[in-house]
């Protein structure tokens, strides 16, 4: 019987997705950003916000759109975000 060890450690990729939906699970930051992150899911997208509490509704956007405070994000915790408190889970 041949035994043929295994590698100490196997390298996988996780192919990062390039658009957010609503039902995807995303990390996210409250308290501004400043606090730990937790795994959260996505109940609604609004981009176009341009820092106003107000944008236009959308099912799925691309993650380049997810940035500063041009897109809220309602979450399954009872909360909300602006697109910079949330990140994909890799």
């Amino acid at each position: 019987m041949n035994i043929v060890p295994l590698p100490l450690y196997t390298k996988t990729k996780t192919k990062m997705k390039k658009t957010l939906t609503i039902g995807d699970e995303v990390s996210w930051r409250g308290g501004w950003g400043s606090d730990k992150p937790k795994v959260v899911k996505v109940e609604g997208i609004e981009i176009d916000c341009n820092g106003s509490k107000s944008g236009t509704d959308v099912l799925s956007c691309d993650w380049s759109k997810i940035t500063d405070r041009n897109a809220i994000i309602s979450l399954d915790n009872d909360h909300w975000c602006w697109g910079n408190q949330i990140s994909q889970i890799k």
